[in-house]
Formats: structure tokens, sequence, C-alpha cells
């Protein structure tokens, strides 16, 4: 039977289960949690029925529901950290009854610091934690002025086991518990979210304004109901609905932000409003928007890979210097319909556009010493040279000059059409949903040189780690540069998904347990394609880099020089005839469909404090990849089309328990397993024949595999704090890595499954707001990993790439209703970044620790009105790479402080 007709079972099943039991229904319960002043509906409040063991937690719009509950007296018990508890008395007959709860804050805290300051925002963050079914956390669109984050992956980054990859300083992909970002999956709005990026499955989440959205979840262990390519964890991103909050809610902000490097200012502003409309309140708007156009940039002096680390020798360095432009522009229109009491409808939409300017300027160096010993070359002895070390000078150094001037431009846009309807004891969940992403690079200069007529005498560095070039001034004389050629490209990819899913569960009394069964199908069909054109420029004339000099540039990290007159060179460069280069053209070209269809089911029973979770899902995968073989050698130059088609299916068994040991102690335990399909550039078709050398994906590649064991305790001590402690365990197999192998006379690099490798860890975090104002939050995550790869026919151990050892964040805050204060600071050991693909463990390159703080001050000045203030990067954290050896750089880049000054209006 083909997969593709789960939804016609799942559809028919669930008709023929929706007629059985129409007629034994009993009543429905249902209501919602808020605020008793400020009427904020209360989302992750843990509501319980105490006589007949149900439990369930106030959903979208502070919403809960008992759908099926027996006639007789009852009582619902509502908690909320932060709030006092309440109970109310019910009759069920057979008739649908609504109870509506308006929680008090406790002690001294206020209404508005308790839904809205620092303490508001972890008391939200620790109640959706406590009262889920599984091990998340949470971020809530209440950090947006607490902290100096500027997209959604710098936003996660305050959240325990989660990490950042950075792209010029900002952050850009989010790593789970140490792992690739390629190995977490991540939806918006319940729709997978695709990626924009031609290699990778990971998704650049600085591209999606934070501001744009309500909450994002972290799921570090998935339930089957959940999408199974999940090793690292799953980021679930939600944006506004209007039911979040009653009646109309305004925010509007206005800030200016300053980079101290480039000495640039940029300004941002960000609008958001919801109501809730209709003579019976039932329909809500949802509108955001935010714009935000940065100018920054970076120094940056790096090796690539240069050193001999055996003899502290090094061959190659290079200076950078970057102007970078970023424009982001996002807007979401959400809508929601509450027809009746039971149903729920909805349309979610978000487009995100983002543009990466950046001009590179280089001085690429390579350095020659003479060694006294010769050998023959074509009959002549010729003497042997080798690289420099710290404090000495070159014999001769070649030197060439470059530049490089792209825009890069990205979208994602994501709609979802949905909803959820209560039928009887079934509640049943509907989503169709569309998303795209594009990047797009129009024809530019991906590269350009202006090399030295001649070699340069007496040229050194002083520091391995920061190398400060120096030599005669003739270095940096424009007319000593000749162009040699000017490399011209454009790019597109994009990556489109549409789903279909239909989840049904079923409420009933199991020996006096409340219990639901569940069960689901998902259809992903997804088509992801790349196209490059590459040329070079037909240079008519000879000129020199005096022809197209600019100003001197400001460089942190030694002398630079004169860089390019970027108007000019570009219109020089775009004006040339092209002459497009067909091999390299087709080399990155390619066309992925891959179509995923999934079933699951899960059974759920609370036997009084214990809560079990069983159950398994199936995915079946199914790929069809074009992409070329490219051969180029001294007999033949071709372009070859490849195709693969490949298809497999994996059970993804699950099974979870949470024991609530007293009211202020639980504890959590789980056994699943998940999967990480290949990247695209990994099982790429394509094959790139130069010569002898051969670069290959491999088609037959095998997804990664996970057996994954979770314990943890979490211990409640106040009114808004938790001490939590866990332990994680990844069974992992099929890990995938890069690797150089001889196969007869080729040297190949091409892409393996590993046998095993494990992964394991320890949680640790702490949270607490205190009555007086003192908040305080700090987590720890210590990380270990091995795994044995094997190249060049040899094998060794090594840590899982992209894996610290040691996580950490610190918060401390403080908040009085006029004034609120914070200081946050984010650690991160050092990482394997790269093997090296021929297996020297010499060459592997790694990643340095860093250690960034940020400041915020807000300040309440009016009725709704705030200014703030904020310093992001204060201890001037640069990014550091190593090749083998710490001492040794593979590269060195520094972006300095950045300053905002902002006002912001909300309606509470």
């Amino acid at each position: 039977m083909k997969l593709a007709n789960l939804f016609k079972m799942t559809s028919m099943a669930l008709a023929v289960s929706l007629a059985s039991q129409a007629a034994i229904a009993d009543a429905l319960v249902t209501g919602k949690v808020q605020d008793t002043k400020t009427k904020t509906n209360i989302q992750g409040a843990r509501v319980t029925i105490k006589e007949l063991n149900l439990e369930t937690t106030s959903g979208l719009g502070g919403v809960y529901s008992f759908p099926n509950v027996k006639t007789g007296s009852y009582t619902i018990h509502v908690e909320y950290l932060g709030y006092q508890g309440e109970d109310q008395s019910i009759t069920v007959a057979d008739e649908t009854i609504n109870a509506i709860f308006d929680l008090k804050p406790l002690g001294g805290q206020t209404e508005e610091m308790v839904v809205y300051g620092q303490a508001g925002t972890q008391a939200s963050a620790i109640n959706r934690q406590r009262n889920a079914d599984t091990n998340i956390a949470v971020w809530d669109a209440s950090n947006l002025d607490k902290y100096a984050d500027q997209n959604t992956a710098e936003a996660l980054q305050r959240l325990s086991g989660v990490s950042i990859e950075r792209d010029q300083g900002e952050g850009r992909f989010v790593r789970i518990r140490g792992l690739n970002p390629d190995l977490n999956s991540v939806r918006i709005n319940g729709i997978n979210l695709p990626s924009a990026d031609s290699d990778s499955r990971a998704v650049p989440l600085d591209i999606i304004p934070s501001d744009l959205l309500e909450s994002v979840e972290v799921v570090k262990v998935v339930t089957p109901d959940m999408d199974g390519d999940s090793v690292g964890g799953a980021i679930n991103v939600k944006s506004l609905s209007a039911f979040d909050r009653d009646g109309l809610y305004i925010r509007a902000h206005a800030e200016g932000s300053y980079n101290e490097l480039r000495e640039k200012a940029s300004p941002k502003a960000g609008f958001t409003i919801s109501d809730v409309i209709g003579e019976e309140q039932n329909f809500g708007v949802a509108f955001s928007s935010s714009w935000y156009n940065r100018k920054f940039g970076s120094d940056n002096v790096e090796t690539g890979g240069g050193w001999d680390t055996e003899t502290g020798q090094l061959e190659e360095a290079e200076q950078r210097h970057y102007d970078v432009e970023r424009r982001r522009w996002g807007t979401g229109l959400n809508l929601d319909y509450r027809p009746t009491e039971t149903t729920e409808l909805h349309l979610r939409t978000l487009y995100s556009y983002y543009s990466d300017t950046e001009q590179r300027h280089a001085n690429v160096y390579e350095f020659a010493k003479g060694t006294g010993e010769f050998e023959e070359d074509d009959g002549e002895l010729e003497e042997i040279m080798r690289g420099i070390k710290p404090g000495e000078a070159a014999d001769e150094t070649a030197v060439a000059r470059e530049f490089k001037d792209r825009k890069e431009t990205q979208r994602i846009l994501s709609v979802a059409l949905g909803g959820s309807s209560i039928v009887d004891a079934w509640t049943i969940d509907y989503t169709a949903g569309y998303s795209e992403a594009r990047e797009d690079e129009a024809w530019h200069i991906d590269g350009s040189k202006f090399e030295s007529s001649d070699d340069f005498e007496n040229v050194g560095f002083t520091h391995s780690k920061q190398p400060n070039i120096s030599g005669p001034a003739a270095l940096h004389n424009p007319a000593n540069f000749e162009l040699d050629e000017i490399e011209l490209a454009k790019y597109e990819a994009k990556d489109q998904q549409t789903i279909g899913q239909i989840d049904a569960a079923y409420d009933f009394d199991m020996a006096g347990f409340g219990s639901q069964i569940k069960f689901g199908s998902k259809l992903s069909v997804r088509h992801k394609q790349a196209d490059e054109d590459v040329a070079e420029a037909d240079i008519d004339g000879d000129y020199t880099l005096a022809d197209f000099v600019g100003a001197e540039k400001d460089y942190s990290l030694g002398k630079f020089g004169p860089g390019f007159d970027q108007d000019k060179f570009r219109s020089f460069a775009m004006s040339q005839a092209r002459e497009i280069q067909a091999l390299k053209s087709a080399e990155s070209d390619y066309t992925i469909d891959e179509n995923i269809t999934a079933a699951y089911t899960m059974f759920r029973t609370d036997i009084d404090n214990l809560r079990l979770i069983g159950g398994v899902r199936y995915e079946y995968t199914d790929y069809d990849m074009r992409g070329n073989e490219v051969i180029e050698n001294d007999d033949i130059e071709a372009v070859n089309p490849a195709q693969f088609d490949t298809n497999y299916g994996h059970w993804l068994p699950g099974v979870h328990a949470l024991y609530r040991v007293t009211d202020n102690v639980q504890i959590r335990g789980a056994y699943t397993k998940t999967i990480a399909r290949p990247t695209f550039e990994q099982m790429s078709p394509a094959t790139i024949r130069d010569g002898d050398e051969v670069e290959k994906g491999n088609p037959n590649l095998k997804a990664l595999e996970s057996n994954n064991i979770d314990l943890s305790v979490d211990f409640y001590p106040g009114d808004i704090a938790v001490i939590s402690a866990g332990v994680f365990y990844k069974d992992l197999s099929n890990f995938i890595y890069e690797s150089f192998e001889e196969v007869g006379d080729n040297e190949v690099n091409t892409w393996h499954n590993g046998d095993s490798a494990n992964l394991y860890g320890i949680e640790l975090a702490y949270s607490q707001a205190f009555d007086f104002g003192l908040i305080l939050g700090a987590n720890a995550t210590f990380i270990d990993s091995d795994a044995t790869v094997r190249q060049n026919g040899v094998s060794r151990s090594v840590r899982l790439p992209g894996q610290s050892e040691r996580i950490a964040n610190i918060n401390i805050g403080y908040e009085m209703q006029w004034i609120s204060l914070n200081l946050a600071g984010v650690y991160q050991s050092g990482a394997l970044l790269e093997l090296d693909p021929e297996g020297e463990s010499g060459n592997d390159v790694y990643e340095d620790e860093t250690f960034r703080m940020d400041f915020v001050a807000t300040s309440n000045v009016w009725d709704g009105i705030s200014v703030y203030f904020k310093a992001t990067n204060l201890t001037d954290e640069p990014y550091y790479t190593y090749q083998g050896s710490q001492k040794y750089n593979n590269q060195y880049e520094k972006y300095g402080r950045t300053y905002q000054l902002g006002v912001q209006y909300t309606t509470f």
C-alpha cells in the first residue's frame, strides 16, 4: 500500500470513529485564563479537574478545553507561577460549560511587572516549560526590549543548551546541544521553513526579525506527533495572534544604532497592531511590520590553512576589510475566526526580505624564504623555498590586491491555513501550508585580482594569532599592481515546500484516569534548485590599481593601504564584455525533489501524578536528484547530466514520562529516535573532475539516526523561580563527514557515513524573579562527544564538528515600575569547526571560545511610552579560528561595539 494514501486512510478512520462516538460523548468544558486587571490572556497555565484526574494547559488566547467530561459536579483548579491559584466549582450536564479564571499576582508584584516586565517574561517561560508534555525552552516576545538581540537567532542564544553561529558578528544559525544547525528542524506557525542556502538544510534565522514574533519554542525532545528530523531539536516559531491579548493592542518603536568600528549610524523601526472585533468578539486581526537598515563592517586577517604546523612557518596570509549594509524588512498578517466555542480557524502569513551588500577589499601575501637547499627542475637547480615564522622577513613575497562586490537578497514567504475543531470527544487539527525561500545575486564582481609586477623583499609579520603584516612602502603603491582578472557571477536558488497535515485526538477515561489517543498524517512536497552563471570579463587594455584607487582604509589590525574606488571599479567591471565559463557555471547547478510522507499514533495517560506518553512515527522519504558531471582535463572538457533516485523509510518510536514528586518538584524522562537527512551538498549527484582531482557528492548517503535518552529534574522554590538539572545522551549512527581518498590514479573528495558517534551532556539552569525587583538567571551546558572517521585510509577519533564543550548564560536584571536594567553575558567554548579532508589533525580548524556581554536600560517615561538604551558586544569580542593549535591563525575578525537608542510605545 502506498504511503501517499495515508491521508485517505486517516480521513476514513476519523469519519468512522466520529460516527461511532457521537452518541456516547459527554459535555465540553472550556474557558480561558487571564490577568484579573489587565485582562491579558495567560498561555501555559495548568488547568485540572481534580476529581477526574484530567489535566490540560491553556493555549492560544489563554483558552483551555476538556472535550469529554462526564455528568457530575467537579472542581476546576488553575495554577500559574507568579499568580495565586484559583478554584471554580462546576456542574456538568449535557451543555457546554464555560469557566473563565481571573488570576491575581502574588506578593509584591504588580500586574504590569508580572505580565510585561522581566518577571513576566520569566514567568511565561517557566510556566510553559513546566507544563509542557516534553522538554522545551521558550523565548517570549516580551524579551524584545529586555535584551539587545537583533534577530531571532540571537534571541535564542539566551536559552539553556542553545548556542549560535555568527556571520559578520550577527547571529545566523542555531545549534541545539552543540549539534550542527543542519540537524535541527524549523517551523513557523506549523509550516516547515525552507532554507535559501543552496548547500544546507540549516535555516538562517537572522532573516526573520524577532519583533514579528510572539514566541519561539526550542523542543529538545520531540514527541511522535512532531517531525522526526530533529536530532538536535525542533524550533517552533509562532507569530502574533489577536487572541494573545483581548482588545486593541499596539506596539511601535523607532531607534538608531551606531557601530563604533565603521562609525556608521543605522535606523530601525517596527509596528504591531492587533484587535478582536465583531459583535461576538470572535474575529481577530493582527498585523506586524519591521524595517532595519544596518551599516557596519569588520576587519579581518586570515591564513586559510597556510601554516606548516610542524615548523610554525606561514606560506600565505590575507588582510580583509569589509563594508557591509544589511537591510531587513518583514511583515505578517494573521487572521483568526472562532465561529463557535468548538471551532477555531486561522490564516498565518509571514514575509521577510533580507539583503546583504558586501564589499571586500583584500591584500593577499605569499611568503617565500630560501632554505639553502636545492633541487633540479627542468635541468636547472632551484632553491627550495619555505614559509616564514613570526618576526622573520621573506626573501620574496608575491602580493595581490583583490576586490569582491556583491548584493545577496534572500526572501522567505510562509502561508498557513488551518484550524481546530472539537467534535464530542474528538479534537481535530488540520493545516495546509506553503513556504518558500529564495536567494538571488544579480551579476556582480565575484572576484578580481591585481597582481604585483615584481615580488617584494623584506615583507614579514609579527604574532601568529593576529598576524600584523609589514613591509616596504612600495607594498601600498597602487601603481605596482596590474589588473590580472575579473570574475563575474550571478546566482539564484529557491526552496519550495507544500504541506498538508491532519491530526485527531480522542479523549477518554481509562480505569478512572484521563487518557488520550492521537494519530495523524502529514505530506511534505519539497522542490529545491540552484543555478549559477560564471563569466570572465574580457578586459581590453592594461590597467593598474592606480586607475581605480580609493581612499586609505581604516584598518584596525595593521597597515592596509588604499582600497578600491568601489563605484568606479564596479562600473568598469560591469561594462566589460563577458565570456561565460560553461564548466564553472555547471558545477553548482542542481535540482532536487524531496517528498516526505509521515504517519504516527500516540497514547497519553495521567495516572495520578504520573503522565505517560508513548507512540511511534513512520517517515518515508523519496528523492529525485539532478546535477552535472563536469570534466576538465588535457583531453576533454565536457558537461554531462547526472541523475539519481532513491528512497528510504524510518520507524521512530518515543516514550516519555513526567512525574510530579511534589507540587514543587517534577522529574522527566524520555527515550526517542530521530533522524537527520543529508544536506543537499552532501547528497548531490554532481561530480567535478579536474585532471586527477575529483570532487563529488554521494547520493547513496544514509540519513543520520540517533537514539536519544533524556532525564531531568525541576525544582520550583518560589513564586517565579526554577532550578533544573538534566542529562542527555545521543547514540548516533551513519553520521556524515567529508574525506579525501586515493582511488586508482584519482584523488577523490566526497562524503561518507561514519559507523557511530556518541554525544552526551549535562544541562543546569536557574531562574528567579524576586519581589523587590531583582531578576537572576543562569544556565550552563556541558557537552562531550566522540566519533570515529576514516580519511585517506586511516581511522581517527574526533569530536563532532560544531560541538562546544561548554555553553553558559548569565543574566542580572533589576526593575521597578519606572526603570528596568539588564546585564547579560553569553559564553561559548571552542569547537572543532572543520575536519581536514586528508585526515591531518594538525590541519583541522577549530573555533576559539567567546564571551560577549550586552546591557539594556529602559525607562518608562509616560503611560505606555518608554525610552531604551542598548549596548551590544561590550567585550568587543572577535571571532577567532585556528589551525591545529590555538597559536596558528586561521581567521581573526573583529566587529566593534554597537549602541542603540530608541523609544517604544505599547498599549497594555
